[in-house]
């Protein structure tokens, strides 16, 4: 349990916003960064390998544990880029790449080793339960996170990075103190697969099943070469500032706690498909309404329409996160299911990581062009113009990721899942909990404004809201929300 506390905070503070921000800093552009995030994805590949290293050695808490201590000593590194390699941007990425790729070693093998200890029958109260005690965490610390950067940029600008590199090797102790914690944690013998490796390729021999991994690649892709650009678009053009966007996170991730329970319930009782299909539509129309948070610039209803756009994307993970892993599981081969999941991953990763680069450059070169629908009116002695539609740089990059998105939605109209209900049916009962929610939430704020009480909305949020077992839970220490779930 103390183990996903402080991995879960070394990952707040070392990722996501304050990562992106960081590098930023450093001078990177929209490709560089596009490909460094791609490198986060693609390093997910080096899973495959760790498999054979798993199953030849059977030694998983050894290999996790290693692999653990050794890309978090990288963080250290990485935190001291600006004092000794001077913001190398190339040595950076180089290091990043090999960090990720030694944490997914550690992911595998967790993986195996978590679903041989934790019994099915608890696993997902146990990794609810985990989930929630890492979640107040984090929150809390990705919020000092953001207002430390801020009051370090204003009281000392010359030495911005000197910032986050404190933050950084704050994070990697943190995440150096989890592995006394995972020393401790025993390991159950491993039962041995030898044809597990022989049998990769199968899934893809499945029509259903490989119409979903298309679909879910294409859902990735679009998702993907959005969501890293995200923060740069706050920080550039709308210029909020590093706390604000943390903020936004921690609505976001409160959205997606609450929520899953709601949607857990849904997938039971409709099934996963409408479900997945509602959630990944959300996050799709998020995607296109981030063009309308500047007309052309930045204005009055911003800030408002952000948080309703992280509230979305919240629930919209909520539901994706869980029905993924789901009904990739109820439609493989019993025999193999194991295989199936590891075979989502592998698309994931590969359409994530090109995603992202190809995103990266595609933002540097929309980035000076513009497309723009003007209502004008003249008089003799005076003129008025009304913008209509006004795109511009990250505007047709967003639009570009959102109608490949809109393809993967038709794409997963394809799949066959048995006992499905019709998708409008999923998406009338979403709308309706959230209208009930929302008043529930506002009645809270309204009675409870002192500032002792105010994170009483989020003690209810913490309590049961989360859906009944996952078929495949994956909270390893290294996990983000842009994995998709597996097992070894």
């Amino acid at each position: 349990m103390y183990d996903g506390i402080f991995s879960y905070a070394m990952s707040t503070l070392t990722g996501g916003p304050l990562f992106i921000a960081f590098i930023l800093s450093i001078g990177a552009s929209n490709t560089l960064v596009g490909i460094i995030t791609g490198f986060s994805f693609l390093s997910q590949l080096s899973q495959i390998p760790a498999i054979f290293l798993v199953e030849k050695t059977g030694k998983r808490k050894l290999i996790s544990f290693s692999a653990s201590a050794t890309s978090r000593l990288l963080w250290i590194v990485i935190a001291l880029t600006p004092f000794i390699f001077l913001g190398n941007l190339t040595f950076l990425a180089i290091t990043f790449l090999v960090a990720s790729s030694i944490a997914n070693v550690s992911t595998c093998s967790w993986n195996s080793w978590m679903r041989d200890l934790i019994p099915m029958n608890t696993r997902g109260r146990f990794f609810a339960k985990r989930l929630k005690i890492s979640f107040i965490s984090g929150m809390i610390l990705g919020i000092f996170g953001g207002f430390f950067i801020d009051y370090w940029r204003k009281n000392y600008p010359q030495h911005e990075l000197y910032g986050y590199s404190s933050l950084f090797m704050f994070g990697a102790l943190i995440g150096l103190i989890s592995l006394y914690f995972i020393s401790r944690i025993p390991e159950p013998p491993m039962e041995k697969k030898n044809e597990y490796l022989k049998i990769l390729i199968q899934p893809f021999r499945d029509r259903n099943f490989r119409k979903l991994v298309i679909a879910i690649g294409l859902w990735s892709f679009a998702v993907n070469m959005a969501s890293p650009f995200f923060t740069v678009y706050m920080l550039k053009i709308l210029n909020i500032s590093v706390s604000q966007i943390m903020i936004l996170t921690v609505i976001s991730q409160l959205s997606n706690i609450y929520f899953l329970g709601t949607l857990g319930n849904l997938s039971d009782k409709y099934g996963n498909k409408p479900v997945l299909t509602v959630s990944s539509s959300i996050f799709i129309i998020c995607i296109l309404a981030w063009t309308f948070t500047t007309l052309p610039q930045k204005h009055l209803l911003s800030l408002p329409l952000l948080v309703i756009i992280h509230v979305l994307m919240g629930l919209s993970m909520a539901g994706t996160n869980l029905t993924i892993g789901n009904i990739a599981a109820k439609l493989s081969n019993p025999k193999n299911a194991t295989t199936y999941l590891a075979s989502i991953s592998v698309i994931n990763s590969i359409f994530s990581g090109i995603a992202a680069i190809i995103g990266g450059q595609t933002s540097d070169f929309f980035i000076k062009r513009e497309l723009a629908f003007t209502l004008q009116w003249k008089e003799p002695n005076k003129e008025l113009s009304v913008p209509i539609l006004d795109f511009h740089g990250f505007d047709f990059h967003f639009l570009l990721a959102s109608t490949i998105g809109f393809i993967s939605i038709h794409q997963l109209n394809r799949v066959k899942e048995v006992g499905e209900a019709p998708t409008e049916k999923v998406m009338h009962e979403v709308v309706n909990e959230v209208k009930r929610d929302l008043k529930y939430l506002t009645a809270i704020w309204k009675t409870n404004r002192k500032i002792p009480q105010v994170f009483q909305p989020i003690t209810y949020l913490m309590k049961e809201r989360n859906p009944r077992e996952k078929i495949y839970p994956t909270q390893h220490p290294n996990f983000t929300h842009n994995n998709i779930p597996q097992e070894n």
